[in-house]
Protein backbone atom coordinates (compact mmCIF):
# COMPACT_ATOMS: atom_id res chain seq x y z
CA UNK A 1 0.00 0.00 0.00
CA UNK A 2 1.26 3.52 -0.74
CA UNK A 3 2.86 5.38 2.13
CA UNK A 4 2.97 8.79 0.45
CA UNK A 5 0.68 11.11 2.37
CA UNK A 6 -0.62 14.27 0.74
CA UNK A 7 -0.69 17.62 2.56
CA UNK A 8 -3.58 17.57 4.99
CA UNK A 9 -6.36 20.11 4.27
CA UNK A 10 -7.88 22.14 7.09
CA UNK A 11 -10.40 20.27 9.23
CA UNK A 12 -13.26 22.49 8.02
CA UNK A 13 -12.37 21.71 4.42
CA UNK A 14 -12.20 18.01 5.20
CA UNK A 15 -15.59 18.06 6.93
CA UNK A 16 -17.11 19.89 3.96
CA UNK A 17 -15.61 17.38 1.54
CA UNK A 18 -16.95 14.46 3.56
CA UNK A 19 -20.39 16.08 3.64
CA UNK A 20 -20.61 15.75 -0.15
CA UNK A 21 -20.03 11.99 0.01
CA UNK A 22 -23.29 9.99 -0.02
CA UNK A 23 -22.01 7.72 2.76
CA UNK A 24 -21.59 10.69 5.13
CA UNK A 25 -24.09 13.22 3.75
CA UNK A 26 -26.70 12.60 6.47
CA UNK A 27 -24.28 13.34 9.33
CA UNK A 28 -24.39 16.50 11.42
CA UNK A 29 -21.59 19.08 11.19
CA UNK A 30 -20.12 18.02 14.54
CA UNK A 31 -20.07 14.38 13.45
CA UNK A 32 -18.35 15.28 10.18
CA UNK A 33 -15.76 17.27 12.10
CA UNK A 34 -15.19 14.32 14.41
CA UNK A 35 -14.45 12.08 11.43
CA UNK A 36 -12.37 14.79 9.75
CA UNK A 37 -10.06 14.89 12.77
CA UNK A 38 -8.95 11.32 11.99
CA UNK A 39 -8.78 11.52 8.21
CA UNK A 40 -5.54 11.11 6.28
CA UNK A 41 -4.94 12.45 2.76
CA UNK A 42 -3.33 10.19 0.15
CA UNK A 43 -2.01 10.89 -3.33
CA UNK A 44 -1.68 8.25 -6.02
CA UNK A 45 0.18 8.56 -9.27
CA UNK A 46 -1.42 7.25 -12.43
CA UNK A 47 -1.11 3.46 -12.41
CA UNK A 48 -0.24 3.28 -8.71
CA UNK A 49 -1.95 0.60 -6.66
CA UNK A 50 -3.64 1.47 -3.38
CA UNK A 51 -4.16 -2.13 -2.27
CA UNK A 52 -4.32 -5.53 -3.93
CA UNK A 53 -6.80 -8.38 -3.61
CA UNK A 54 -6.17 -10.27 -0.37
CA UNK A 55 -4.86 -7.25 1.55
CA UNK A 56 -6.77 -5.54 4.35
CA UNK A 57 -7.61 -1.96 3.34
CA UNK A 58 -6.77 0.60 6.01
CA UNK A 59 -10.33 1.94 6.17
CA UNK A 60 -12.85 3.73 3.98
CA UNK A 61 -11.47 5.64 1.02
CA UNK A 62 -13.06 8.75 -0.52
CA UNK A 63 -11.92 9.97 -3.93
CA UNK A 64 -11.70 13.78 -4.01
CA UNK A 65 -9.85 14.09 -7.34
CA UNK A 66 -9.02 11.62 -10.09
CA UNK A 67 -10.33 8.16 -10.86
CA UNK A 68 -9.78 4.79 -9.16
CA UNK A 69 -10.66 1.41 -10.63
CA UNK A 70 -11.55 -1.70 -8.65
CA UNK A 71 -10.58 -4.82 -10.54
CA UNK A 72 -9.95 -8.53 -10.30
CA UNK A 73 -7.64 -10.73 -12.33
CA UNK A 74 -9.12 -13.71 -14.15
CA UNK A 75 -7.25 -17.03 -14.33
CA UNK A 76 -6.46 -16.34 -18.01
CA UNK A 77 -4.65 -13.15 -16.99
CA UNK A 78 -7.39 -10.83 -18.24
CA UNK A 79 -8.39 -7.95 -16.01
CA UNK A 80 -12.05 -7.55 -15.07
CA UNK A 81 -13.05 -4.06 -13.91
CA UNK A 82 -15.65 -4.25 -11.14
CA UNK A 83 -16.19 -0.52 -10.57
CA UNK A 84 -14.85 2.95 -11.34
CA UNK A 85 -14.77 5.34 -8.38
CA UNK A 86 -15.15 9.02 -9.23
CA UNK A 87 -14.82 12.11 -6.99
CA UNK A 88 -17.18 12.36 -3.96
CA UNK A 89 -17.65 8.59 -3.93
CA UNK A 90 -16.29 6.13 -1.39
CA UNK A 91 -15.20 2.51 -1.48
CA UNK A 92 -14.11 -0.08 1.04
CA UNK A 93 -17.09 0.52 3.35
CA UNK A 94 -18.19 -3.10 3.71
CA UNK A 95 -14.62 -4.27 4.18
CA UNK A 96 -14.04 -1.70 6.93
CA UNK A 97 -17.22 -2.60 8.79
CA UNK A 98 -16.58 -6.34 8.50
CA UNK A 99 -12.76 -6.20 8.76
CA UNK A 100 -12.39 -8.46 5.72
CA UNK A 101 -9.58 -8.70 3.14
CA UNK A 102 -10.28 -7.04 -0.19
CA UNK A 103 -11.51 -9.26 -3.06
CA UNK A 104 -10.43 -6.55 -5.53
CA UNK A 105 -7.39 -4.45 -6.40
CA UNK A 106 -7.67 -0.64 -6.27
CA UNK A 107 -5.56 1.27 -8.81
CA UNK A 108 -5.47 4.93 -9.85
CA UNK A 109 -6.30 5.44 -13.52
CA UNK A 110 -5.03 9.01 -13.30
CA UNK A 111 -3.33 11.18 -10.71
CA UNK A 112 -5.74 10.94 -7.78
CA UNK A 113 -6.26 12.34 -4.31
CA UNK A 114 -8.12 10.40 -1.66
CA UNK A 115 -9.20 10.76 1.93
CA UNK A 116 -8.76 7.78 4.22
CA UNK A 117 -11.14 7.32 7.14
CA UNK A 118 -9.13 4.88 9.30
CA UNK A 119 -10.62 1.53 10.20
CA UNK A 120 -10.02 2.38 13.87
CA UNK A 121 -12.39 5.33 13.55
CA UNK A 122 -15.03 3.04 12.05
CA UNK A 123 -14.58 0.52 14.85
CA UNK A 124 -14.86 3.22 17.53
CA UNK A 125 -18.02 4.62 15.94
CA UNK A 126 -19.57 1.16 15.89
CA UNK A 127 -18.78 0.69 19.57
CA UNK A 128 -20.74 3.84 20.37
CA UNK A 129 -23.73 2.77 18.27
CA UNK A 130 -26.66 0.83 19.72
CA UNK A 131 -26.66 -2.97 19.34
CA UNK A 132 -29.57 -2.67 16.92
CA UNK A 133 -27.69 -0.23 14.68
CA UNK A 134 -24.57 -2.41 14.78
CA UNK A 135 -26.53 -5.49 13.74
CA UNK A 136 -28.32 -3.64 10.93
CA UNK A 137 -25.07 -2.16 9.66
CA UNK A 138 -23.33 -5.52 9.85
CA UNK A 139 -26.15 -7.07 7.84
CA UNK A 140 -26.01 -4.33 5.21
CA UNK A 141 -22.23 -4.57 4.97
CA UNK A 142 -22.43 -8.34 4.64
CA UNK A 143 -24.91 -7.93 1.80
CA UNK A 144 -22.58 -5.51 0.00
CA UNK A 145 -19.70 -7.91 0.50
CA UNK A 146 -21.75 -10.80 -0.93
CA UNK A 147 -22.63 -8.71 -4.00
CA UNK A 148 -18.95 -8.02 -4.59
CA UNK A 149 -18.15 -11.69 -4.17
CA UNK A 150 -20.90 -12.52 -6.68
CA UNK A 151 -19.21 -10.28 -9.23
CA UNK A 152 -15.91 -11.98 -8.51
CA UNK A 153 -17.53 -15.39 -8.94
CA UNK A 154 -19.01 -14.52 -12.32
CA UNK A 155 -15.69 -13.09 -13.54
CA UNK A 156 -13.29 -15.69 -12.19
CA UNK A 157 -15.01 -19.00 -11.69
CA UNK A 158 -15.86 -21.67 -14.22
CA UNK A 159 -19.49 -22.76 -14.66
CA UNK A 160 -18.79 -25.84 -12.52
CA UNK A 161 -17.26 -23.77 -9.72
CA UNK A 162 -20.15 -21.29 -9.76
CA UNK A 163 -22.69 -24.09 -9.40
CA UNK A 164 -20.75 -25.78 -6.60
CA UNK A 165 -20.28 -22.49 -4.72
CA UNK A 166 -23.96 -21.68 -5.06
CA UNK A 167 -25.17 -25.10 -3.92
CA UNK A 168 -22.85 -24.97 -0.90
CA UNK A 169 -24.06 -21.45 -0.04
CA UNK A 170 -27.63 -22.73 0.35
CA UNK A 171 -26.77 -24.87 3.37
CA UNK A 172 -28.46 -23.71 6.55
CA UNK A 173 -25.87 -25.39 8.77
CA UNK A 174 -22.14 -24.94 8.24
CA UNK A 175 -21.33 -28.15 10.07
CA UNK A 176 -22.02 -31.76 9.17
CA UNK A 177 -20.65 -34.10 6.54
CA UNK A 178 -23.90 -34.28 4.54
CA UNK A 179 -26.52 -31.70 3.68
CA UNK A 180 -29.76 -31.22 1.78
CA UNK A 181 -30.66 -27.90 0.18
CA UNK A 182 -33.65 -26.42 -1.59
CA UNK A 183 -33.22 -24.32 -4.71
CA UNK A 184 -35.11 -21.07 -3.99
CA UNK A 185 -36.36 -20.68 -7.58
CA UNK A 186 -36.79 -22.59 -10.82
CA UNK A 187 -33.59 -23.79 -12.43
CA UNK A 188 -33.66 -21.32 -15.34
CA UNK A 189 -33.85 -18.48 -12.79
CA UNK A 190 -30.90 -19.88 -10.83
CA UNK A 191 -28.97 -20.24 -14.09
CA UNK A 192 -29.52 -16.56 -14.88
CA UNK A 193 -28.44 -15.66 -11.35
CA UNK A 194 -25.14 -17.46 -11.99
CA UNK A 195 -24.76 -15.94 -15.48
CA UNK A 196 -25.19 -19.37 -17.09
CA UNK A 197 -27.55 -20.69 -19.71
CA UNK A 198 -30.22 -23.12 -18.42
CA UNK A 199 -28.60 -25.84 -20.52
CA UNK A 200 -25.18 -25.27 -18.93
CA UNK A 201 -26.67 -25.23 -15.44
CA UNK A 202 -28.52 -28.51 -16.03
CA UNK A 203 -25.43 -30.07 -17.61
CA UNK A 204 -23.25 -29.21 -14.59
CA UNK A 205 -25.86 -30.59 -12.17
CA UNK A 206 -26.01 -33.79 -14.23
CA UNK A 207 -22.22 -34.12 -14.24
CA UNK A 208 -22.01 -33.62 -10.47
CA UNK A 209 -24.78 -36.16 -9.95
CA UNK A 210 -23.05 -38.68 -12.25
CA UNK A 211 -19.89 -38.29 -10.19
CA UNK A 212 -21.85 -39.01 -7.01
CA UNK A 213 -21.19 -35.54 -5.59
CA UNK A 214 -24.87 -34.58 -5.41
CA UNK A 215 -28.30 -36.16 -5.75
CA UNK A 216 -30.95 -34.11 -7.55
CA UNK A 217 -34.69 -34.54 -7.05
CA UNK A 218 -36.55 -31.64 -8.63
CA UNK A 219 -35.50 -28.53 -6.75
CA UNK A 220 -34.05 -30.52 -3.85
CA UNK A 221 -30.34 -31.31 -3.87
CA UNK A 222 -28.69 -33.68 -1.43
CA UNK A 223 -24.95 -33.43 -0.80
CA UNK A 224 -23.66 -36.79 0.52
CA UNK A 225 -20.21 -35.41 1.37
CA UNK A 226 -19.82 -31.63 1.73
CA UNK A 227 -16.03 -31.71 1.96
CA UNK A 228 -15.75 -33.87 -1.14
CA UNK A 229 -17.95 -31.48 -3.12
CA UNK A 230 -16.02 -28.44 -1.89
CA UNK A 231 -12.79 -30.17 -2.86
CA UNK A 232 -13.91 -30.14 -6.48
CA UNK A 233 -13.94 -26.36 -6.52
CA UNK A 234 -10.44 -24.84 -6.60
CA UNK A 235 -11.58 -21.40 -5.35
CA UNK A 236 -14.43 -22.43 -3.02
Amino acid sequence: MPTRVAPRPARDDLAAALGHVPLFSALETGELEQIAATVRSIELKRGETLFTAGQHPEGIYVVTDGLVKLSIMAPDGAERIVDLITPTHAFGEALAFLDRPAPVTATALEHSRLLLVPRRMVADALQEASPLVRRMLAGLSQRLHYLLMDIESVCLHSARERVIRYVLSLREEEHGTAAEVQLPARKHVIAARLNLTPETFSRVLHELATEGLIEVAGTRIRIPDVLKLRGKCVRC
